[in-house]
């Protein structure tokens, strides 16, 4: 038997699906029975296919019930593949295909497991261990057993008696309602029966409690010896766990020190323990106590004698006053300009007043006007710079005063005003007064400025402003970083890109260098006068030969698009939108599909010889795939859709090819894409590539 026909299992009032491995030909052969645990001796249930459970069978095979079962309600999944059905019919000059040939064969091959499984129709079945099982039926009619592995009748077995007994058959105790065990042997092993005679010669072994006489050591384990009087004749105990004599106790008891006072005759080692209740000491060698020590320690720092020197460690902060400390003499005062000599000890040894320095090189540079109406302290008193061309001011008497209204310098009749002063390292007087001047450069004029064409430099030109604007036609303002916008606003107007030296190597590109999320950006906004609305569009104009648009994206990774302009060019098929690199850039995403696509004709898929290697013939395996995949086409609708489309199961095809030993990822016909989706949840969505499915499966016809 290769397979399992059946399957069972057990409800628990939640679970709904129950899975089964069986193959089978079509969904009617598969059988689901449900004995209900609340119905008291009652039997299987057949069930009925859409009312109570559903068939599924990717990615496993399973039952899925509408409602869960209720808890310990038995569940049987079998196969009953219609023995009194011929499913294939064949006919005198018809074609014997593969496909119908494997269906009469697999209907024979599945009738035989069923039969040794007894799983088809309602005969008694095999359960999960292999036995056979009654489902709560009787079996009726059954003779006397003659071989010790028949099934016994009720009649046998209740007119046997204890003669057939055999104690690895019993279950329970055996009760012999005070009858005995006669002529029964002693035993030989520790579990078997004892006669009375085995009990007695074993009593006269112990010892009794009225009083008896050992003849062997009494080996107590971890128990005690309770209510002793008197133990007598015991020998030396050799071992810690050993009872001990009186002999032996005291002798221990001498090596011990009395409480009421003894002599050590070696060094009593304290551990981490105290000597507690210790006498004050009379004698050099005696033992002290802590209130004997603090009182030495006070006389030590009272005296200074029987303790030594005192450590610094041993002072406490503050504890020195300064008449502790001795005097270097020096007469206790207020000092000015103090003259002081200091020792090592960081201590004062000499004081005395000093004298202040005098003379203009004391006087430091930031004096203000109010300290001293006297120049004698001044060193380097400043001067005032010329004004006029009559010469400097040597001192502060003649120093300019500045009018009421704060803007006149004046030194007499003349004065400088504000239109006068320029950036000139000497003013003069009015006579020689500034005025427009003509300018000349890139910008030139007087009143009136022009800048000159190309004067204006990148470099000039602000980065923060968001809106440059030329007459009302077009706006360019920065809309990302790194990235610009060209809007054209209002009716009638026009933004122009255009190449200046047609057909010599002028061009025009948009752009991105940058690898930091730049974009460049064509956009158009719909907009509406008059109560009708513009139809926007971006019209790219290739007019002429040999013209083309191109998209690169990345060099490196050879991938781009290019579309040929209408009229042709040397070389290249007329009016072409295609790749820029041979096999290289994809169509859409397994993140991002198109969605309907529209064409005059299908593609076209490479399958020339020469651009293909390792070719063979499909093997036996391959086959049996390929026919199974022609049974796995399905009606479905896609979640969200109403109509309804024929195709396959992905992982279906999949497992066909698992259940050959097969990895569907090593054939193209199979895809699997994983990626992140907008809510970046990591997603894995299977794919079928049909002209080869269908390739694939027409070689098993």
């Amino acid at each position: 038997m290769s397979i399992q026909t059946f399957a069972d299992h057990t409800g628990d009032n939640s679970t709904t699906s129950f899975a089964f491995t069986f193959p089978y030909l079509d969904d009617s052969h598969v059988v689901v029975q449900v004995d209900q645990a609340s119905v008291s001796g009652g039997a299987f249930v057949t069930k009925t296919l859409t009312d109570d459970y559903t068939i599924q069978t990717s990615p496993t095979s399973a039952i899925i019930f509408n409602s869960a079962p209720a808890t310990g309600d038995r569940i049987r999944i079998k196969r009953d593949s219609a023995s009194n059905t011929a499913l294939v019919d064949f006919e005198n000059g018809s074609v014997l295909t593969e496909v119908e040939l494997d269906r009469a064969y697999l209907h024979n091959l599945y009738l035989n497991e069923e039969i040794e499984e007894g799983s088809g129709k309602n005969v008694m079945t095999k359960n999960s261990s292999g036995n056979f099982e009654a489902d709560l039926a009787k079996i009726v009619d059954l003779a006397d057993p003659t071989l010790a592995q028949d099934a016994a009748t009720k009649n046998y077995v209740d007119t046997r008696g204890l003669q057939d007994f055999d104690g690895a058959n019993t279950t329970s105790d055996v009760n012999l309602n005070s009858n005995k065990l006669t002529n029964v042997t002693d035993p030989g092993s520790n579990q078997d029966a004892a006669t009375k005679n085995y009990v007695d010669t074993q009593d006269a072994l112990q010892v009794t409690k009225a009083g008896d006489s050992m003849s062997g050591n009494l080996a107590m384990g971890g128990n005690d010896i309770t209510g002793v009087n008197s133990v007598r004749d015991l020998i030396a105990p050799a071992a810690g766990s050993h009872a001990t004599n009186k002999t032996y106790v005291d002798a221990g008891d001498a090596d011990q020190v009395n409480k009421t006072g003894d002599s050590m005759t070696g060094a009593l080692a304290m551990g981490d323990n105290k000597i507690t209740g210790l006498a004050t000491p009379t004698a050099t060698a005696d033992a002290t106590n802590k209130s004997y020590v603090d009182a030495e320690i006070a006389t030590t720092l009272a005296t200074g004698v029987a303790g030594g020197p005192i450590g610094t460690a041993n002072i406490a902060d503050d504890a020195v006053t300064a008449d502790k400390i001795a005097s270097t003499g020096v007469t206790a005062g207020s000092y000015t300009n103090a003259d002081i000599t200091v020792d090592q000890q960081g201590r004062i040894t000499a004081a005395s007043t000093g004298s202040a320095g005098t003379g203009e090189a004391n006087v430091q540079a930031n004096w203000t006007e109010t300290d001293t109406n006297s120049d004698a302290f001044i060193l380097n008193k400043p001067t005032l710079a010329a004004v006029a061309t009559s010469g400097s001011y040597s001192d502060l008497s003649s120093k300019p005063t500045i009018p009421t209204n704060n803007n006149q310098l004046t030194n007499g009749a003349n004065y400088i005003t504000d239109a006068d002063v320029a950036n000139n390292s000497a003013v003069t007087t009015n006579s020689a007064k500034v005025t427009n001047a003509e300018h000349t450069g890139d910008v030139t004029g007087a009143t009136a400025l022009t800048i000159a064409n190309n004067a204006v430099t990148a470099a000039k030109i602000s980065s923060t402003d968001t809106t440059f604007n030329v007459n009302t036609d077009v706006g360019i303002g920065a809309v990302a970083t790194g990235g610009f916008k060209l809007n054209v606003t209002g009716t009638g107007n026009n933004a122009q890109f255009s190449s200046d030296n047609p057909g010599g190597t002028s061009s025009i590109f948009v752009r991105n260098n940058s690898n930091t999320g730049n974009s460049a950006i064509i956009q158009l906004v719909g907009q509406s006068a008059g109560g009708t609305s513009f139809s926007n569009s971006i019209n790219i104009d290739l007019s002429s030969l040999n013209n083309y648009l191109q998209m690169v994206f990345n060099q490196g990774d050879q991938i781009g698009v290019r579309l040929q302009n209408s009229n042709g060019g040397s070389g290249s098929e007329s009016g072409a939108w295609y790749p820029t690199f041979d096999n290289k850039t994809d169509l859409g995403l397994a993140s991002n599909r198109w969605g309907t696509v529209f064409a005059g004709t299908g593609a076209i898929n490479t399958s020339d010889r020469n651009l293909k290697e390792d070719i063979q013939k499909l093997s036996e395996a391959e086959l049996r795939v390929a026919q199974a995949c022609k049974g796995l086409v399905r009606r479905f609708k896609f979640k969200g859709g109403t109509r309804k489309h024929i195709g396959v199961i992905a992982q279906d095809v999949r497992d066909a090819f698992s259940a050959e030993g097969l990895d569907a990822h090593e054939y193209g016909l199979f895809c699997s894409d994983t990626f992140e989706d907008e809510n970046g949840v990591v997603v894995t969505r299977l794919g079928i590539r049909y002209d080869e499915l269908l390739a694939f499966i027409i070689s098993a016809l």
